[in-house]
């Protein structure tokens, strides 16, 4: 996508979409708007939950748990901060093992 402004590797901005924001998962892409529900955004992450997969090999949902913890102790006030912070403690989960 031309113009884009990446927040995480899978968040991003695009430029000529205003504050709309791309949130792509095994290479599915979806358009948020800037007041997209937090309840919209998990069920995309859950939908594109990867926990079956190594390392994890379902000890656990790694999205679920990522989305406790993000609700729980995030400090986000956009729908665009929040799916960035999830995104950030799924990539820590996972690239730390630490379920």
């Amino acid at each position: 996508m031309i113009g884009c402004v990446n927040l995480t590797s899978n968040v991003r901005f695009a430029s000529d979409s205003g504050l709309d924001f791309v949130v792509e998962l095994d290479g599915v892409g979806h358009i948020f708007s800037s007041g997209a529900s937090l309840a919209d955004i998990d069920a995309f992450f859950l939908g594109h939950d990867t926990s079956a997969m190594w390392p994890i090999c379902d000890a656990c949902n790694v999205t679920a748990q990522a989305i406790a913890f993000v609700r729980d102790n995030g400090s986000f006030s956009t729908a665009v901060e929040y799916a960035a912070a999830l995104d950030q403690e799924i990539a820590f989960l996972v690239n730390n093992c630490a379920i």
